[in-house]
């Protein structure tokens, strides 16, 4: 009876661990919409939450904010890789689930800001160009990649919690920590790709606006 309680156990968990990034990319959405709500409702009452939240989005770093390219590099690429590390963190708990979850849902909510605060900026025409190239692209690309970091953090938070609780060998744990952990070093190499396409676009957009006086 033991025996098939295990079995059922593992079969569940790795079926919830292998569930794709769907739910990751979820739990972004809620935060994008949650972020753009907040911004709209509480922009003047709560400024430096905004502020705050911005941080963790670099596409608005244009031109006044950024005026070389190794500042807009930095402002794009080391939220991603701190979100990276908490990620990384979350796996290594038994119970650390939720906290993968709210790192999702907080870079939702900066990239909502964010796009809130563009359109408020710079209007409904300018702020879809300015939206297109410097918010969306490092959005997406970076979403799936927390979303892919999300799920192997769940998965080895899962492990953990069985080996506690459900029987699970240490010798299984070692070799998914591994593993993941070579994922993530891989992530980290992706992050500082896409943000390097992103300075790139941040940079040569924020160039002519500022030639033509829309920044």
């Amino acid at each position: 009876m033991r025996l098939f309680y295990r079995t059922l156990s593992c079969r569940t968990s790795d079926k919830s661990a292998d569930s794709g990034i769907q739910p990751m990319l979820l739990w972004m959405l809620g935060g994008v919409g949650a972020g753009t709500v907040f911004w709209m409702q509480y922009r003047e009452t709560f400024p430096a939450v905004c502020t705050c939240l911005l941080k963790f989005c670099g596409g608005l770093a244009v031109s006044e904010q950024a005026r070389t390219l190794w500042n807009v590099y930095c402002c794009a690429a080391l939220p991603v890789l701190l979100l990276l590390v908490g990620l990384l963190y979350a796996g290594s708990s038994a119970v650390g689930q939720p906290l993968a979850a709210a790192v999702l849902v907080l870079r939702g909510a900066a990239v909502g800001i964010a796009g809130a605060e563009c359109f408020s900026a710079y209007g409904l025409r300018q702020g879809v160009i300015l939206a297109g190239t410097m918010i969306l692209p490092d959005a997406f690309l970076t979403a799936m990649l927390l979303a892919y970091a999300a799920r192997d953090a769940q998965k080895l938070s899962n492990f953990g919690f069985g080996y506690l609780f459900r029987g699970s060998t240490e010798a299984e744990i070692c070799s998914v920590r591994k593993n993941i952990h070579l994922k993530w070093l891989a992530f980290a190499a992706l992050t500082l790709a896409v943000t390097a396409l992103h300075t790139a676009l941040v940079w040569g957009f924020a160039e002519k606006l500022s030639g033509s006086g829309g920044i």
